[in-house]
């Protein structure tokens, strides 16, 4: 019995020991009396995030202002990513303490994490690369190398000469496009420069991006334009996947984006394999990764995302009332599963948004047409008058339009169809036998920088439009439209002599641009001035003739007065009389021999005369105006 009274008080004794040791791993208050503090273990805060303090903006309930200080004290940044940071950079006033500044801020709770400052001109670039920030100053020379935190590792010194600079991804290449001399790599370690395009002038810049730049040029040799894509990470330059002429383009992985250069608003998308076209006049498109379109409104309060095939995503607008405006393109972060931008106001200081695709919003598709192939309308002439126009198409070289083919609506006039069988027939029959004249080849030779091709219409009617200068009653006129020159010619006013002026037109057009490119090209409006009679100038009008410029129509320089309107004009009628070999015109008008003579050189000094005769159709009067 004392046995079990004493493993009952051991028993008792343990689980009261247990019960003590317990309450005393609880937090204790301090007793009363005792005149001391307890040490309390602080409770851990929680870690800073960047959405802490964010708030609602915008009208769609999908953004919201994030205050950062550090954001908010630069005038007008570029905002970028680099790694889990945001990098903004601007340049600051020019003046004696202006120059460029670089911030780091993290993207995860907004902390300011390193920031450089040093001079900079108008040409500055700033770019991420995979390891590092690169900055080029092609005017004063400079490139800048920083490390991930903002550290200068490198300067290296060039001649700098204000064209465009960009930086390999592995920011140790700078390639120089110029303007006036191509494109070439420069090795910032060595020095060392290789040319990359040394027969290319008229380098153009049509948009970049931290990989891809992409440029127009012009092919000395061809002196046609070309349109190219340099790649930042592997060096390589390839061309672009377009025909017609561009003003404007975007590439993201193998999604290309380009603007057109005659149609304002008008754009093509090339993705996949697929060419699709869209018309955008109330803002701009560009596209994002992640196979995104993005739309900008003109005011540039709102932006919208669709997909490559024009579903709609999501949109974000500004408050209503605001004069502040967007930055673009937005910046996407994978941290935050959205997008960020800078919302500017009127002090140019940017407030750092959050945009959350996922937050439901409504909105509507963007079309987006399949590229096709142009479609006629119903054909309104007969059949054995389209076969005939596509044969002397082929022939020559030239897209020969006919009835409902023809535009009708011209820069200068407006024009009616033709389908009469007769009339369609006559036009085709003055276009063979004009072309048929020239020596193989020469036609092909009018196609110049973007002009890709000749076109001629066929059409009835020609009106000028009001407020023009334009010639009433016009027989046939060239203009160019995109990438081709396009002579329209009225079928019941035309014959060979008109195709022999128009074309003089487009002898004129490829003599200019030769002349732009070659220092040394033979053709100059002053050339052509001197071979004038003393005194004259041109009336540079086709809607007034000034008395003293009209009574040099008969100074034996001129075929007619017309002649004098311009110096085109002047060479145009010159050109008609002499491939219709109007031995008499030149006669009577012997001022017309050294012109003639002049023109002619000048013809055989711009274009390639392999398999020309040794004497031209134009050219046959040279020795018996002499």
């Amino acid at each position: 019995m004392k046995r079990l009274t004493a493993l009952f008080l051991i028993l008792v004794l343990l689980l009261s020991g247990c019960a003590l040791g317990n309450d005393a791993l609880k937090p204790q208050e301090p007793a009363e009396d005792a005149g001391t503090e307890q040490d309390v273990q602080p409770v851990p805060e929680p870690e800073p995030s960047l959405m802490d303090s964010r708030e609602p903006t915008g009208t769609r309930g999908n953004t919201w202002y994030i205050p950062n200080e550090e954001v908010e004290q630069i005038q007008l940044p570029e905002l970028r990513q680099f790694g889990d940071a945001f990098l903004l950079s601007t340049t600051m006033n020019r003046g004696p303490e202006g120059g460029v500044q670089l911030k780091l801020i993290s993207m995860k709770d907004g902390a300011f994490l390193a920031q450089a400052s040093f001079p900079g001109g108008v040409y500055v670039h700033v770019q991420t690369g995979r390891d590092g920030i690169g900055v080029c100053d092609s005017e004063s020379g400079e490139v800048r190398i920083f490390d991930g935190q903002l550290q200068l590792t490198a300067k290296y010194e060039l001649e700098g000469d204000g064209e465009s600079w960009y930086l390999s991804r592995d920011l140790k290449t700078l390639y120089d496009l110029r303007y006036t001399q191509g494109v070439a790599a420069v090795d910032l370690e060595t020095g060392t420069e290789t040319a990359l395009m040394d027969n290319a002038r008229e380098v153009m810049i049509l948009g970049h991006s931290e990989q891809y730049v992409l440029f127009s040029y012009i092919d000395l040799e061809s002196q046609r334009t070309f349109y190219c894509c340099l790649d930042l990470d592997t060096g390589t330059l390839s061309a672009l996947p377009v025909e017609e002429s561009v003003g404007w383009s975007e590439r993201c992985g193998n999604t290309w984006l380009f603007g057109s250069k005659e149609h304002w608003g008008e754009y093509r998308l090339l993705s996949g394999g697929q060419a699709k076209t869209a018309v955008c006049t109330d803002g701009s498109l560009k596209i994002l990764p992640q196979d995104r379109l993005l739309k900008m409104s003109l005011e540039c309060r709102e932006m919208t995302i669709y997909d490559l095939d024009g579903r709609f995503l999501s949109g974000c607008t500004l408050q209503e009332g605001g004069d502040s405006y967007i930055s673009a393109p937005p910046v996407w972060s994978s941290l935050w599963n959205g997008y960020f931008f800078l919302e500017f106001g009127g002090n140019q200081t940017g407030r750092l948004v959050f945009w959350d695709p996922e937050v439901e919003t409504a909105g509507d598709d963007f079309l987006l047409t399949d590229d096709v192939e142009e479609t006629e309308g119903e054909q309104t002439a007969a059949e054995e008058l389209y076969v005939r126009a596509g044969e002397l198409s082929d022939r020559f070289g030239v897209d020969i339009r006919i009835a409902e083919q023809c535009g009708l609506d011209y820069n200068g006039y407006t024009a009616t169809a033709v389908s009469d069988t007769e009339w369609v027939t006559y036009g085709l029959d003055c276009i063979e036998n004009a072309l048929s004249v020239y020596p193989e080849g020469f036609i092909s030779q009018l196609c110049y920088g973007d002009i890709r091709r000749i076109q001629i219409e066929l059409v009835s009617g020609l009106t000028n439009k009001e407020g023009a200068n334009a010639i009433s009653n016009a027989a046939a006129f060239v203009q160019t439209n995109g990438d081709c020159e396009v002579i329209v010619a009225d079928v019941y006013l035309t014959s060979e002599w008109s195709y022999y002026h128009e074309i003089a037109h487009m002898i004129d057009n490829r003599l200019a641009w030769d002349a732009s490119l070659r220092e040394d090209a033979l053709f100059s409006e002053e050339k052509w001035m001197e071979l004038q009679p003393e005194g004259f100038e041109y009336a540079y009008s086709y809607t007034e003739m000034p008395d003293e410029v009209a009574r040099y129509a008969d100074s034996g320089y001129f075929i007619m007065e017309y002649s004098c309107r311009y110096p085109t004009e002047d060479r145009a009628t010159m050109m008609e009389a002499a491939m219709t070999n109007s031995f008499y015109e030149f006669e009577m008008n012997p001022g017309l021999g050294p012109k003639l003579a002049y023109y002619s050189a000048c013809i055989r000094d711009c274009f390639d005369t392999t398999g020309w005769p040794a004497e031209t159709p134009w050219e046959e009067l040279l020795e018996p105006a002499a």
